[in-house]
Parts: C-alpha cells; sequence; structure tokens
C-alpha cells in the first residue's frame, strides 16, 4: 500500500496514470535499492518519468550532487 495515491476522480487520465508506474519505480529505485547516503553523489541516466523520479528519490535521500544525462536534448 506504500504506491497507493488518491486521484481526483475529474483528473484527467493522460495527465495522472503516469502516477501508477514511473514514480514508484524510480523512487523506489533510488530510496529502496540504491540506497544513497546524505551528502553522495548519483547520475542518473535518462531523464523521463522514472528518471525524474529518480532524481526527486536522490534529492530525498539528502545526495549533494544530482546529475541527469539524456539523449534527448529537451529534457
Amino acid at each position: 500500500a506504500g504506491c497507493v495515491a488518491k486521484i481526483n476522480p475529474d483528473a484527467p487520465l493522460d495527465k495522472v496514470c503516469i502516477l501508477s508506474c514511473g514514480i514508484c519505480t524510480g523512487l523506489g529505485a533510488t530510496v529502496n535499492v540504491a540506497k544513497p547516503k546524505p551528502g553522495s553523489s548519483v547520475a542518473i541516466f535518462g531523464l523521463g518519468a522514472v528518471g525524474l523520479a529518480a532524481a526527486e528519490g536522490a534529492r530525498i535521500s539528502g545526495a549533494s550532487r544530482i546529475i541527469g544525462v539524456d539523449l534527448v536534448s529537451s529534457r
């Protein structure tokens, strides 16, 4: 139940469906698997939904330097 989020029934599904996978996957991989220590540096390759959530997980964990790398320049 740690990955359950209450969604407003009026919210557009195409905007909130990303919460079901990308956020839990990226954040969970960082916080529960990689477990960066406060003050550490973290590099994330790919800055789509999962990568951005991983970056947020690194920030929450206290990483002091978060490096994002993506082939798509607009990310």
